[in-house]
């Protein structure tokens, strides 16, 4: 049996890895940081806590000396390092810190290797934050390196340190550069304009698979640009996760609805994360803005007016059908 330790485990990437290894055999140990209260809802969400061959181990990134112990006495096949600190704002607030975590903690794995045993495999999370002020659009793998923020700095220094340690001991070492993922519902509404004609779909028609998951984009989807919520950008890639026995919650509101599960994160009226189940009647909600209309609607206006009455003004029951609430002034 293959063993990997996975760093961050408690994070989104962190514990859908953790999934995928115990799916494919492996014994995972997944480290977390000593906290006041250590959060394992993802794990328990995916149904993956209690597993017999997931362990959970606290560790320090920061401390070689911990980092050498955790792999000698794991003697682990593959190690993920996704633990860092990652907030762009607070690594600016503590860039120390932030050099220790994100920077220096990469090398310290990246040594327990070389002393333990150099044949284990590495991957180091990198980040699209190390292109910062971008010199090209797209980024491409020779794309310069330009970052603006501590986080993105540190990233950049643990990410050359991977190919120094693999050009220096032969080890087997690699980045992942990572842009922005999520892993949202598929009845989730997008925004989408592909050549120049907006719509508004479900989430799941782009990344439709009855396989059960990892099938990625449609053919006739590649070409497309989702709004944002301030701009339009491009999805890269996606994959469809089938998972039934997770329970959604649809949430309305005057100007917006969604589906969620209870552990997806909403934005309340200041931008704060809020996970669905602590949703309150009476909260507000961020309100982001709608993309300029450019007259050229792949649906009909009259249509998109309909929608946007009936997520204003109405609502949808479990059974599909809809209710409207009809004010007028007299």
């Amino acid at each position: 049996m293959k063993k990997a330790i996975i760093t961050g485990i408690t994070g989104q990437d962190g514990a859908y890895l953790a999934e995928l290894l115990l799916d494919k055999g492996y014994e995972v140990h997944g480290t977390y940081r000593r906290t006041s209260s250590v959060n394992f809802w993802r794990m328990e969400e995916l149904g993956i806590k209690n597993h017999a061959n997931l362990h959970l181990v606290e560790y320090d990134l920061t401390d070689q000396a911990n980092s050498i112990h955790i792999v000698q006495r794991i003697q682990p096949d593959e190690i993920y390092n996704l633990a860092a600190q990652s907030f762009v704002g607070v690594s600016f607030e503590q860039p120390l810190a932030t050099a220790h975590i994100t920077g220096l903690g990469c090398v310290h794995l990246l040594e327990a290797i070389r002393i333990v045993n150099p044949k284990i495999k590495f991957y180091q999370a990198s980040t699209s934050e190390m292109f910062g002020d971008v010199q090209e659009i797209p980024q491409k793998e020779t794309t310069p390196f330009w970052p603006r923020s501590p986080y993105g700095a540190a990233k950049m220094y643990a990410h050359w340190m991977v190919v120094n340690y693999r050009e220096s001991y032969d080890m087997f070492a690699s980045s992942g550069i990572l842009f922005n993922h999520e892993s949202i519902p598929k009845n989730s509404p997008l925004i989408i304009k592909i050549d120049d004609k907006i719509d508004i779909l479900p989430i799941e028609d782009m990344f439709r698979s009855q396989s059960h998951r990892y099938e990625g984009i449609i053919k006739k989807y590649e070409n497309n640009f989702v709004w944002n919520g301030e701009d339009w950008t491009k999805i890269i890639a996606g994959c469809a996760y089938q998972d039934k026995d997770k329970k959604m919650k649809l949430i309305q509101t005057r100007e917006s609805s969604y589906e969620a599960t209870d552990d997806h994160v909403y934005f309340d009226e200041n931008n704060n994360e809020i996970k669905t189940k602590d949703i309150k009647v009476g909260d507000k909600c961020f309100k982001v803005k709608f993309p300029k209309d450019n007259g050229d609607l792949e649906l009909s206006l009259n249509l998109a007016k309909f929608i946007g009455f009936v997520v204003g003004d109405g609502s949808i029951d479990d059974r599909g059908r809809i209710r409207l609430s009809i004010w007028m002034e007299v």
